[in-house]
């Protein structure tokens, strides 16, 4: 058995070409929304497993399902979960693949600073005026870091988080009023993400580099277009024993670990 460690559009197009290969295959994903688009796309073809798993609970799983492969297809910031998959694949004599989608080129953007950690990012919004608006594309879990520092400095802080009552309370819970909140599912065109600048008076973009798939370079784009400052946080550094960015390498590399 293949088990595909999923959560984003691109890891659902994977488990769908290994499925369309005839491999056996499972895939994974931590929230309920994941997993009802696994549902919905496979009409219970292909098993799904919904729930965050620390390390003893991927071991139990592995033995359960008779996993003999795991192709890690997580977020390409999911690094705790990748940590966790790397340590069971050495521990279960399991393969391990990484797919990592691809990464957008940016040699070409300018006002770009490309930062490794959140205490960069904070250092580099050091050079923000007082009352400046500074757009966080970064996901709802980096806010309690990022969130109160820029208050502090009486910088004006804008939310863009997914459509949940967690993201939303947390952004209520760190000060923000509903004008500093912007609830949405992504990924977003480069024209919506122009009208979310300029409604937002945003003078700094704050984002992550996960790929074109996850919005970043239209996020980009717009910023560039705008006069926006931005701020890129890098993809966490790990030690992949095997990697790929390509579909067609990562079935093929499933197959020969069924052979």
């Amino acid at each position: 058995m293949i088990w595909v460690v999923a959560g984003t559009r691109d890891a659902r197009q994977l488990v769908d070409e290994i499925w369309r290969a005839g491999l056996p295959v499972i895939a994974s994903v931590v929230s309920e929304y994941g997993a009802q688009l696994l549902q919905e796309a496979f009409s219970g073809k292909v098993p799904v497993r919904q729930g965050a798993m620390e390390l003893s609970a991927m071991r139990a799983f592995v033995r359960e399902k008779g996993i003999i492969a795991v192709i890690d297809a997580t977020h390409p910031f999911a690094r705790a979960v990748s940590e966790n998959l790397l340590q069971l694949a050495a521990r279960e004599g399991v393969a391990y693949l990484r797919y990592e989608r691809p990464s957008v080129d940016t040699t070409d953007f300018l006002n770009l600073i490309v930062v490794r950690n959140w205490e960069e990012v904070l250092g580099a919004l050091g050079e923000a005026g007082e009352g400046e608006t500074v757009f966080l594309a970064t996901g709802s879990r980096a806010l309690p870091q990022v969130i109160p520092p820029l208050l502090q400095k009486k910088l004006r802080p804008i939310a863009r988080i997914l459509p949940d009552l967690d993201s939303l309370r947390l952004c209520l819970d760190l000060g923000l009023q509903a004008d500093q909140i912007i609830a949405m599912q992504g990924p977003f065109s480069e024209e919506m993400n122009r009208a979310m600048f300029a409604q937002t008076k945003a003078r700094w973009l704050v984002t992550k580099e996960s790929g074109a798939v996850g919005g970043a370079a239209a996020k980009l784009r717009a910023a560039a277009e705008m006069g926006l400052k931005t701020i890129l946080l890098c993809r966490p550094d790990l030690p992949y024993p095997c990697i790929t960015t390509d579909f067609e390498q990562a079935v093929a590399w499933a197959e020969e670990r069924l052979q």
